[in-house]
């Protein structure tokens, strides 16, 4: 698997601290949350796997989310944007 990034949603769509979505991109739950008060921080992890912190960025009002290399994940599916 590549480590590639994946666009999830808009960003306005987890507005409040708490917010949170689950995706599944190349077979693996990825949950993102919006953390801290305000505007908070988005971060998003690994649902089997919470140790695990996902690369998450916000690019024009976008969510994004990288996924790591196979090894990292133990999986063989390819993903496709969500």
């Amino acid at each position: 698997m590549r480590s590639d990034w994946h666009h999830v949603d808009l960003a306005s769509s987890l507005a409040a601290p708490g917010d949170s979505m689950t995706v599944v991109i190349g077979g693996w739950h990825i949950a993102i949350v919006r953390e801290g008060v305000g505007e908070g921080e988005l971060r998003a992890y690994h649902r089997r796997r919470p140790d695990r912190e996902v690369e998450c960025a916000v690019r024009a009002g976008v969510i994004f989310v990288k996924l790591g290399a196979a090894r990292d994940l133990e999986t063989n599916f390819t993903p496709h944007s969500a």
